[in-house]
């Protein structure tokens, strides 16, 4: 029989806990990520970058953004999940939770959209990260930044904010507070974060960037933009006129005869419900547009993300028709300067080459994947471009580069590193 002497077991276990904390100075560091309103994808991202075996993981989510994740908790034994039941109210659920939220090195909000003053009693020892969706909303007074739309629905609208979340939930009160209990302000890119920090004179040190994607590191086979019979452009999310320019779009295939080009047959998706009444007059233009090589395609309800993925997976261009002037609650927020699109997503994870607005701000780096657009003739060029298989490739290997995997998470750990490290 073997005998194992219990105290030099305990010393030679210490011991080697000790060398590889020496080693990696993540060892036992317990990271929460809060995210309590939609951004599934996000969170996604989130929990691979950091499940990290060195990393102590916990979520604070709901179970529908859980779902939403498409992630298996089974195979994210070191990751525990915290679940709010949708009834509680949030200062309730963080109290619950306080002893877990206190024994956090870093706590991540990764969405705060309203109902400040819940996230302004996070009152532990740990640093706060807030990643920024909306940069205007956080740095911009209500006063500077606020532009009345003349439209009932948008008065309405801005009303119903302001007494509810603005006043009622005491919004405009605890943004003030929410800035300065923050430690660290995390921008989706560099670009977003050097605009921030020249505009409302943010403390450097206080900013850090956090991308929200990755590419794809095993992407189903892509489907080569030249082809011969056929090509597919797809737009994705709900039919908005807040959003999106979709009239543009409409003038360049109206203007197109497709039987003159090599390639005749042209698929248009509207990948995201066409159930409005604006949504419908949009569809009804497009169908309306009488060509035998022309189909559209639309839906009138939400598509599920594995519905999604199959469009997408047949598609060869995406068309990102973005309003640049855009909104969150009351405030403006701009696209490429404020605001990250949800497009530059997409392309990561699909690697699909994409038609834009020229006016989208953008790194350099996205030049190489985007084809863009002043106006509707610029539109209809590159399209017939693309139907007599005329356009300049696109190369999606610098991207896949800088935004790999890996190459993301050392961006993170960089940053969690100097956060840990102050």
């Amino acid at each position: 029989m073997l005998y194992i002497n219990t105290e030099f077991w305990l010393f030679l276990r210490v011991e080697t806990i000790g060398i590889y904390q020496i080693k990696n100075p993540y060892f036992l560091k317990t990271i929460s990520i809060i995210e309590l309103f939609y951004h599934a994808e996000v969170l996604r991202e989130s929990i691979l970058r950091f499940k990290n075996e060195t990393f102590q993981l916990q979520i604070f989510t709901t179970a529908k953004i859980l779902k939403n994740t498409g992630l298996d908790t089974e195979s994210l034994p070191n990751v525990k999940f915290y679940l709010h039941n949708g009834k509680t109210n949030f200062i309730s659920y963080f109290s619950k939770y306080k002893n877990e939220l206190d024994n956090s090195d870093i706590v991540v909000i990764n969405t705060l959209a309203y109902n400040l003053k819940s996230f302004n009693s996070l009152n532990g020892s740990y640093k706060i990260i807030l990643r920024l969706h909306n940069t205007n909303r956080w740095f911009q007074s209500v006063k500077e930044n606020y532009r009345l739309i003349i439209s009932p629905y948008m008065i309405w609208k801005d009303i119903s904010y302001s007494l509810r979340l603005g006043l009622g939930l005491g919004d405009f009160f605890y943004r003030k507070k929410i800035i300065k209990k923050i430690d660290y302000f995390a921008f989706a890119n560099d670009h977003l974060r050097q605009y921030a920090l020249n505009k409302f004179n943010l403390e450097h040190h206080k900013t850090i960037v956090l991308p929200f994607s990755n590419i794809n590191d095993t992407p189903k086979k892509e489907i080569k933009s030249n082809v011969s019979d056929q090509v597919t452009f797809i737009i994705i999310g709900k039919i908005d006129f807040r959003k999106r320019d979709y009239l543009t779009i409409y003038e360049a295939f109206k203007s197109i005869n497709f039987n003159q080009h090599s390639i005749k047959n042209v698929r248009l998706i509207f990948a995201g419900s066409a159930n409005s009444n604006y949504g419908k007059d949009i569809i009804s233009k497009f169908k309306a547009i009488d060509q035998k090589h022309f189909e559209v395609i639309y839906f009138n309800h939400f598509l599920p993300q594995s519905e999604l993925e199959q469009l997408i997976q047949s598609t060869h261009f995406f068309i990102a028709p973005i309003n640049i002037d855009t909104r969150f609650r009351i405030y403006t927020e701009e696209y490429g300067t404020t605001k990250q699109s949800g497009v530059f997503g997409d392309i990561l994870r699909f690697q699909k080459p994409t038609l834009l607005p020229s006016k989208v701000e953008k790194e350099a780096i996205w030049k190489e994947v985007t084809y863009c657009y002043k106006d509707t003739n610029d539109l209809q060029h590159l399209i017939i471009d693309i139907l007599n298989q005329k356009l300049k490739p696109h190369n999606f290997h610098r991207l896949r580069d800088t935004f790999s995997r890996s190459a993301i998470n050392e961006q993170t750990m960089e940053s969690i590193e100097h956060i840990l490290k102050n």
